[in-house]
């Protein structure tokens, strides 16, 4: 009979345990085409459309922390302690970033306002007034993160096609602290894709390791 160690050593896999190294989120207008993949034919990560904007450096301990909850119904009979069903009735996914740069992007963020038009004077003044009730418009998100480097490069992506500001924390200007904007992001179905978040996979490094994560690879052209 096999040990312990034996029946471990056959399904334990240390390099499929993932830690994101490097993390990057890019923002697009509605108008921008969906994000289906992360790297291209060579191997290497996609240019994205120029629609995508980066958000900026986020902080090093928060990262990108991506939620989901979801309610459920339970139903009970005579002479049972446990439920004997339960259905989930609802699912609400979100991440959340604390984004460090104070860019134009940051700013329309955290303050729901439109940008696009307000200019720097030739004093070197940038003037805006907050709206009183913010315009959280609907956006594309895609947030991509690495671990390793070279054949070892293993990328995550999560693609959210329609997501907008549902919260800002605090904004604190001090002496001990950068002045940062916490924001969170609810996902909504895409009306038109269908789907709240698209999760993506690439790198050689996961290329690699697919098949020992329990995934077939497929055939290759012409093969």
């Amino acid at each position: 009979m096999p040990t312990m160690q034996e029946l471990k050593a056959q399904g334990d896999n240390a390099d499929l345990i993932r830690k994101v190294q490097n993390v990057a989120i890019w923002l697009a207008p509605m108008t921008a085409e969906p994000i289906d993949k992360l790297v291209g034919a060579d191997g290497q990560l996609t240019q994205f459309p120029d629609e995508y904007r980066p958000l900026g450096m986020i902080t090093k301990d928060d990262g990108i922390t991506f939620t989901s909850e979801s309610d459920s119904e339970t139903v009970e009979a005579h002479g049972y302690i446990a439920p004997v069903r339960e259905d989930e009735t609802s699912m609400e996914r979100s991440f959340a970033v604390n984004a460090l740069e104070t860019n134009r992007l940051t700013l329309e963020q955290a303050h729901g306002i439109d940008l696009s038009t307000v200019t720097v004077d030739n004093n070197g003044n940038l003037v805006f007034e907050e709206p009183e009730l913010p315009i959280r418009n609907f956006a594309r998100a895609i947030a991509v993160g690495s671990d390793g480097a070279g054949t070892g490069e293993y990328l995550l992506g999560r693609f959210y096609p329609y997501v907008k500001v549902t919260a800002l924390d605090d904004i604190v200007w001090s002496m001990s602290d950068p002045t940062s904007y916490n924001l969170t992001y609810k996902a909504f179905p895409d009306p038109i894709l269908g789907f709240s978040v698209r999760h993506l996979f690439a790198g050689a490094g996961f290329k690699a390791s697919a098949e020992r994560a329990g995934f077939s690879l497929e055939a290759p052209v012409g093969g």
